[in-house]
């Protein structure tokens, strides 16, 4: 699955005359192993840099660690009690310019 996915990006890349994907990520982790496996695949096979973005969460769940695991998002009160122990989320970025590159290039 992962490597289909990945030659399918490839194959848009190429259309598009681009050479880096961008993409939100997910938190399930099964997501997490997909993107892994189709980031490595399009950098290996095709030359092509994925890059992954926070998603729709205030907290990436990777960064919240209990026990040397990651929090789990699908279970509420755990994923809660412990962004509650969290600094506050950092201020979004200001709105892109109109015609401005989205994400910005780094």
């Amino acid at each position: 699955h992962a490597a289909r996915l990945a030659q399918s990006l490839a194959v848009v890349c190429c259309e598009a005359n681009c050479d880096v994907v961008h993409y939100c990520r997910e938190y399930h982790p099964d997501d997490w192993r997909r993107d892994e496996l189709v980031e490595m695949e399009l950098r290996e096979n095709f030359g092509i840099r994925a890059v992954g973005h926070a998603g729709h969460l205030l907290y990436e769940p990777q960064g919240m660690v209990d026990n040397g695991r990651p929090a789990h998002v699908f279970t509420l009160t755990p994923y809660y009690d412990r962004a509650q122990k969290l600094p506050p989320p950092p201020r979004p970025r200001p709105a892109p310019a109109p015609g401005a590159l989205w994400p910005p290039v780094e």
